[in-house]
């Protein structure tokens, strides 16, 4: 079971929540709150808020335990950006952009998650179907001279 949690206009830049975002995904959730809780960023603590959000959505309305919750995605978009101008020399004005984002908490319960064999075996296949033999492709193996060593024994 997925449960999501949003959180709109968050007046940090995207960017920055990134840096934060990124060190959770993946994470159980009473891990992700203690990380959030010491860190001294200042996206930190309505990331924390929004995660107590996601797992008390997840107690309540879908009965699951908080033991068995862990960070599946967070989402940074941009949200609205706010002009502002400065003044500068001769008479002209340099604009300032003051960013906002919104994130999106996704979490997921035990039974949603992946065994690490899975995953594991996933990632293999996935890495297996991009190798491409290099017989029939017309390219010419690379000989070796007949100057060069046959093993590299005289290099240790």
């Amino acid at each position: 079971m997925e449960v999501t949690a949003r959180l709109n206009n968050l007046r940090v830049a995207p960017r920055k929540v990134r840096l934060v975002a990124n060190l959770l995904k993946g994470l159980p959730v009473e891990t992700a709150l203690s990380e959030l809780q010491f860190m001294s960023k200042a996206c930190a603590r309505p990331l924390h808020k929004l995660v107590k959000t996601a797992m008390a959505d997840a107690e309540h309305n879908f009965k699951l335990t908080k033991s068995g919750l862990k960070v599946k995605s967070m989402i940074i978009e941009s949200a609205m950006t706010y002009k502002r101008f400065m003044p500068r020399a001769y008479g002209r004005a340099a604009i300032i952009r003051r960013r906002g984002s919104n994130v999106i908490v996704t979490l997921v319960g035990a039974s949603e998650q992946e065994t690490p064999a899975v995953s594991s075996i996933k990632k293999i296949g996935s890495r297996l179907k991009n190798i491409r033999p290099l017989a029939g492709r017309g390219r010419a193996h690379k000989k070796t001279s007949a100057a060069a060593p046959a093993d590299n024994k005289d290099i240790e």
